[in-house]
């Protein structure tokens, strides 16, 4: 919650949640007055360079590309081993020879979940 003056933390959501600790903390004897002050924090967010947003755009291609990458790699290897296997094989898993790439397309996929 951005808070931008001394008053608006007096009838903030925040002060009003903490009132109540406020009110049972003061004895009846208290005489003084207790200070009614809180903390609050500005956030304030500024964008970047354009040479930051360069470097941060060209790490987002390189992760996507390693990514890609690794998924390929996962996908072949899946693929070639699969395919060096015999249709009797293959048939005591429960596979026929064309869901073969749709197999290894979703090996690749859980890849990048793990």
């Amino acid at each position: 919650m951005q808070m931008l003056h001394g008053s608006i933390v007096e009838q903030s959501i925040v002060h009003s949640q903490h009132w109540l600790i406020f009110l049972s903390t003061r004895t009846k004897t208290q005489s003084r007055k207790t200070s009614k002050t809180m903390t609050y924090f500005n956030d304030t967010h500024t964008n970047g360079s354009f040479i930051e947003r360069m470097m941060a755009s060209a790490g987002h291609m390189l992760e996507a590309a390693a990514l890609r990458s690794a998924q390929r790699r996962v996908y072949r290897k899946t693929l070639d081993e699969l395919s060096a296997l015999s249709n009797r094989d293959l048939a005591d898993l429960g596979l026929a020879r064309s869901e073969l790439r749709r197999i290894a397309w979703e090996a690749g996929q859980q890849h990048t979940a793990a």
